[in-house]
């Protein structure tokens, strides 16, 4: 019996272990299938993010080059708006000068020094002068119309200083010809 025993025991012992490795297996099995659908599930997962960086990556490109032209177009328009501002100045410098310039051509008219076509060509250049020169011209100028001889109708000019007979006037009209630039 004992050897019934032993080969009992042996037997059982046989299929308990068999069994346990059986169920060892298949354990083992299940958790490596349980493990391939995990990376399956995790490999899925993975393409979906790598898509969605490729896409965000696009985008990303696509928004930075919009960005890009926007800012050439912002530097274009604020080259632009700078130009229009510096024309603007520019012409507002322009107008006051011709303001400056027909209020000094009215004073010159007033001295009666001047024909119509000098102040023209002259009011340009006393526009340029600062108001402290300009009074300062203004009163040169009166005072060469003070000191001036009278002149007769028939042969002086206030404007070459010679008289009609070619020969130059008084020291008075050389002086007016210095100050008139003449």
């Amino acid at each position: 019996m004992s050897d019934t025993m032993e080969t009992i025991s042996k037997e059982t012992h046989e299929a308990l272990l068999e069994k346990a490795v059986k169920d060892a297996v298949a354990a083992l099995e299940g958790e490596r299938a349980d493990l391939t659908a995990n990376v399956e599930t995790l490999t899925e997962a993975s393409t979906t993010k790598d898509a969605e960086i490729a896409k965000l990556t696009s985008e990303n490109d696509t928004l930075n080059g919009k960005i890009d032209e926007l800012q050439v177009e912002l530097n274009a328009s604020k080259e632009e708006t700078a130009a229009l501002k510096a024309d603007i100045a520019s012409k507002e410098e322009e107008a006051a000068k011709a303001e400056i310039a027909e209020a000094r051509a009215a004073q010159a008219r007033e001295l009666h020094l001047f024909t119509e076509e000098q102040i023209t060509e002259k009011a340009a250049r006393w526009a340029e002068l600062d108001d402290v020169a300009w009074d300062e011209k203004v009163e040169e100028l009166k005072a060469v119309r003070a000191n001036s001889a009278p002149q007769t109708s028939d042969t002086a000019s206030a404007f070459t200083g010679t008289s009609g007979s070619g020969t130059t006037g008084t020291g008075a009209n050389t002086l007016r010809r210095q100050v008139l630039g003449l």
